[in-house]
């Protein structure tokens, strides 16, 4: 069976490091002009929210260890959960 936080964690990883390749090659800096300044903002911001996403869920699945989820008490997992939809639709 597959980890259902596992796979989005990876794919956390694998699109933070490929982020930063991408910083690394461009052939445009910031300060370039206005498709510079949008490009490293857009793509600085959403990192942001990755980073964020892939930190919720790291934390919940290791609150998911440690049981400290229940039928009641499951109100971090559920939005950690809907935040992580929310990055990837976005």
């Amino acid at each position: 069976m597959v980890n259902p936080f596992g796979v989005p964690l990876l794919n956390t990883i694998i699109l933070l490091s490929r982020g930063l390749m991408e910083y690394r090659e461009a052939r445009f800096s910031i300060s370039d002009g206005i498709y510079g300044r949008i490009f490293y903002l857009s793509t600085g911001f959403h990192g942001l929210h990755v980073l964020c996403g892939g930190l919720f869920l790291f934390f919940n699945l290791l609150r998911l260890v440690k049981c400290h989820f229940n039928y009641n008490h499951h109100l971090g997992l559920e939005f950690g959960i809907l935040y992580w939809h929310f990055v990837d639709v976005v």
